[in-house]
C-alpha cells in the first residue's frame, strides 16, 4: 500500500465526489492530514482487498461506471412544464457537462 497526496488528481478523477480513492496499490488522499485518519485508511484498505478479490480492472471500471451513473442522475430527465429560470439553467449546464465528457472520452 502506497499513500499519495494529490488533491488535483482526486478532483479530476472523482469530480469532487470523494476525499480519497484507492487505485491498487495506491491510496490517493486529498490532504496530508488524512494520513492520520485511521478510519479513512481502514476504509481504503477494505477497497484494496475488494480490488484484489474482484480483479483490479473490473473494480475500477465498476467504480467509474457508478460515478458516471450518479452524474447522469443529476440531469433532470422530465423537466416541469414551466421550469424556473434557475433550474432550467442548472439542467442545461448538467446536459452540457455530460455531453462534453462523452465527446472527450472522459465519462467512460
Amino acid at each position: 500500500m502506497f499513500l499519495l497526496v494529490s488533491n488535483r488528481f482526486l478532483r479530476f478523477f472523482t469530480r469532487g465526489f470523494a476525499s480519497a480513492i484507492t487505485l491498487w496499490p495506491f491510496i490517493i488522499l486529498s490532504s496530508k492530514r488524512q494520513k492520520l485518519d485511521q478510519t479513512l485508511l481502514n476504509h481504503e484498505r477494505i477497497h484494496l482487498a475488494q480490488q484484489i478479490e474482484c480483479g483490479i480492472i473490473f473494480f475500477i471500471l465498476f467504480t467509474y461506471l457508478s460515478i458516471a451513473i450518479i452524474d447522469l442522475k443529476n440531469i433532470t430527465m422530465f423537466a416541469p412544464i414551466n421550469p424556473s429560470p434557475l433550474k432550467k439553467k442548472h439542467t442545461l449546464m448538467n446536459v452540457n457537462l455530460i455531453t462534453s465528457r462523452l465527446e472527450n472520452g472522459i465519462l467512460l
